[in-house]
């Protein structure tokens, strides 16, 4: 099922990827980018992007409040790991879903920002967004 953005737009639900070898949809915690959870592995990459990111949306009163993520093969028989995390909205009325994408290629993906607000989004780079 995919993840509904705003009233118009979706976005794929990397949980609904039929090659995964792992998955997991849950209650976002910081913790599951540190060594000793489950979805380590697949996310310890992405800690310091986490982090910094966290401290940036903290200063607008935005958390990061749940998770959707697969892993699956590519064809260099390596794991690629896609995952959406969802912040709160607030008292803005702004929220964010931070998606890194991955396909079988190799090097290839996205990692980008959708920031919401009054129904519309914005997509920008994840890394253009941490300089705004």
């Amino acid at each position: 099922m995919k993840i509904q953005l705003t009233t118009k737009s979706k976005i794929i639900n990397p949980t609904d990827n039929f090659n995964n070898i792992y998955s997991f949809e849950g209650e976002f915690d910081q913790n599951i980018f540190s060594d000793n959870s489950p979805q380590s592995p697949y996310l310890k990459r992405q800690k310091v992007n986490m982090e910094n990111l966290s401290n940036l949306l903290a200063q607008k009163n935005i958390f990061l409040t749940y998770i959707w993520m697969g892993t699956f093969i590519n064809d260099n028989g390596c794991n690629a790991n896609n995952f959406v995390i969802k912040s709160n909205i607030n008292e803005k009325g702004q929220q964010i879903y931070w998606r890194k994408y991955a396909t079988s290629n190799p090097g290839s993906g996205q990692n980008t920002i959708y920031i919401i607000q009054n129904d519309t989004f914005e997509k920008i780079q994840f890394y253009k967004f941490l300089k705004l």
